[in-house]
């Protein structure tokens, strides 16, 4: 898991989820459709409780068994990541870059709020 600090490769990112697939960010509470198009149907679930470890597990099984190559983690205006789904990388994982000085969240598969996409 390496974060991507190269702005030019973190706007050409985020230029493709915008133009691409028609991402539309808003703070007011919508449906799926009204800020994103997906170029093939899709499906969406609602679940009724909270997201625990071993859904995050599940979800990075699957990705594990249908993916080898390096994939993004994109959290709409934070910290974005190239990582392998064959990185075990914990629920709630964050690390404090001294550097930047700034913490650094990787973001679940569960949406907690923000906007972000595994692709």
């Amino acid at each position: 898991m390496v974060v991507i600090l190269d702005e030019e490769k973190y706007d050409a990112i985020w230029d493709k989820i915008f133009y691409e697939y028609g991402f539309k960010p808003s703070c007011k509470p919508a449906n799926i459709e009204d800020w994103i198009h997906f170029p093939a149907h899709f499906v969406k679930y609602k679940l009724c409780n909270g997201w625990s470890e071993e859904q995050e597990r599940i979800v990075h099984s699957i990705m594990k068994n249908v993916i080898n190559e390096e994939m993004y983690a994109l959290n709409w205006k934070h910290d974005c990541f190239v990582f392998h789904p064959d990185e075990n990388i914990q629920l709630y994982y964050s690390y404090y870059d001294e550097a930047r000085g700034v913490y650094v969240y990787f973001p679940s598969y569960w949406p907690d709020g923000d906007y972000h996409f595994f692709c």
